[in-house]
């Protein structure tokens, strides 16, 4: 990837509908099969307001637990398709 960035964009419909869920672990998952996730500076967009992975860190459901816990991990260029696949699917 030459080291260029990628911007996160995280829709809130992500924390409570499950089609948005989905489109955004496709999103983390592309990072890790293509690089994107370790190479290049990464910034992070919270459907124009901030709350969307402070939400997710609070919630009490798995999966939507699994947004924050995965991003995190994506961040710190540790996630893996096998975490993936064991947390949000």
């Amino acid at each position: 990837m030459l080291g260029m960035c990628v911007e996160m964009e995280i829709d809130y419909r992500s924390i409570t509908q499950s089609e948005w869920r989905a489109r955004y672990i496709a999103y983390l998952r592309g990072g890790v099969k293509t690089g994107y996730m370790k190479d290049g500076i990464k910034m992070y967009y919270q459907d124009g307001a901030p709350g969307v992975f402070y939400d997710a860190y609070e919630s009490g459901d798995p999966l939507v637990r699994a947004i924050y816990d995965n991003t995190y991990l994506f961040s710190k260029s540790r996630l893996t398709e096998e975490i993936i696949d064991k947390t949000m699917c």
